[in-house]
């Protein structure tokens, strides 16, 4: 199994984790209002993947979270450590 269809396997069991650190982001915060968890994971929508020898770029170009903002969150391994959120718009 390559390793992007070993995010794409885990992704699903991870998303809560991935919410629970977007909601804890600083410019999260800033750009979308103190969002809760639920409404993290309602409105991320479809995201795309891009890879780096072991880490990779989790971005959401279609969330509902305003219509302006690419939200990019990169992470090492499969999904195992977030290291950062860049939004872009």
């Amino acid at each position: 199994m390559s390793y992007e269809e070993k995010i794409w396997q885990v992704y699903p069991e991870k998303i809560a984790e991935i919410a629970e650190y977007l909601v804890l982001d600083e410019s999260m915060r800033l750009f979308f209002n103190n969002l809760s968890k639920e409404e993290i994971i309602a409105k991320l929508n479809e995201q795309s993947l891009r890879t780096f020898g072991d880490n990779g770029i989790l971005t959401y170009y279609n969330h509902s979270l305003d219509d302006i903002h690419i939200i990019d969150l990169e992470f090492d391994d499969i999904l195992e450590k977030f290291l950062g959120v860049s939004i872009d718009g």
